[in-house]
């Protein structure tokens, strides 16, 4: 579930303009487009996405359960790792 992102009292720290983004309020800009694509292009930037959704799954099937449900494929991957992915519906599907 969605949920307001920790980084939103630095975000109005620098001025930024919020919207809604389904539940959550999201950055829209810092106000100068052109030097934001700028930062993308020539620099770094952070992309703080709230709405991005962790999922913890346990037990001894694990990797298995998620290989029939998820289109990416798991085995190989370490603890702490990322891969994004779609759930799937039973006729698989997205």
């Amino acid at each position: 579930m969605a949920q307001n992102s920790p980084l939103n009292n630095q975000h109005r720290e620098q001025d930024a303009s919020f919207t809604e983004y389904g539940p959550v309020p999201v950055v829209e800009t810092f106000g100068e487009l052109e030097a934001e694509y700028a930062a993308i292009r020539k620099g770094a930037v952070l992309l703080d996405q709230p709405t991005r959704a962790t999922v913890e799954v346990t037990g001894d099937d694990r990797l298995e359960f998620l290989n029939r449900m998820i289109t990416q494929e798991l085995k190989g991957m370490a603890p702490g790792m990322v891969r994004r992915g779609f759930w799937l519906n039973r006729k698989g599907r997205i």
